[in-house]
């Protein structure tokens, strides 16, 4: 069972999901201050939170250093223009892709959606 707000609960399981419990563990353990190049933290009128970190380990590559949010959907999704897939590449946020069956709400299977659009359909089902 995850603690927190809902939010840390859904980033945590994200993670869990995507990478098991152990790949969290050996993620968590490769963070360190050195490695950490940025913190800005939640305020209610960011409404967001942000870290970036170094990952050595990718030194010289467009994935060498990472920002990570947290906060409000509408406040995170105007500074975002890439999305990271399921297989790890990197897409724009206004390519299209398949809508998930579980977020059609009506439209038939096949439908498609830019990703800000899948974003946007999720954060409206978890509202409701």
């Amino acid at each position: 069972m995850t603690k927190g707000n809902v939010t840390e609960q859904g980033i945590i399981k994200f993670f869990m999901n995507e990478m098991g419990g152990q790949g969290c563990i050996d993620f968590i353990m490769g963070l360190s201050e050195e490695n950490t190049l940025c913190v800005i933290p939640f305020t209610s009128t960011r409404k967001r939170g942000t870290i970036v970190v170094r990952n050595p380990e990718l030194a010289g590559t467009d994935q060498e250093v990472r920002v990570y949010c947290k906060g409000a959907p509408d406040m995170v999704f105007n500074d975002t223009t890439k999305v990271v897939l399921a297989d790890g590449s990197i897409a724009d946020i206004q390519d299209s892709t398949e809508v998930p069956s579980d977020l059609l709400n009506g439209d038939s299977a096949g439908t498609e959606d830019s990703h800000i659009g899948i974003f946007e359909r999720t954060v409206k089902k978890f509202a409701n």
